[in-house]
């Protein structure tokens, strides 16, 4: 199976992001969010359509973006440091 399907992140230099990828940053498309919890973009789409997405969702009229604080801290990431 060839990996041009694959979804990439943003530097495409890597086959995930890292917690300290999505440090550097102050939010992620719903693609990028995707890949770091590590679940497929339908699913993640039809969680935040439901209203039980467990951090916040902005909407800025058809775009989302997840803020990255929020989404370290429901995975327990928040003070974990990279070595």
């Amino acid at each position: 199976m060839s990996g041009a399907g694959r979804l990439r992140p943003p530097s495409g230099k890597r086959d995930a992001l890292t917690v300290a990828d999505v440090r550097r940053r102050r939010t992620l498309t719903p693609a990028e969010t995707a890949l770091f919890v590590g679940c497929s973009l339908d699913v993640l789409y039809e969680t935040i359509a439901a209203g039980r997405a467990p951090w916040p969702v902005l909407r800025l009229g058809r775009k989302i973006l997840i803020p990255t604080a929020p989404l370290l801290d429901s995975l327990g990431l928040a003070d974990v440091q990279e070595a």
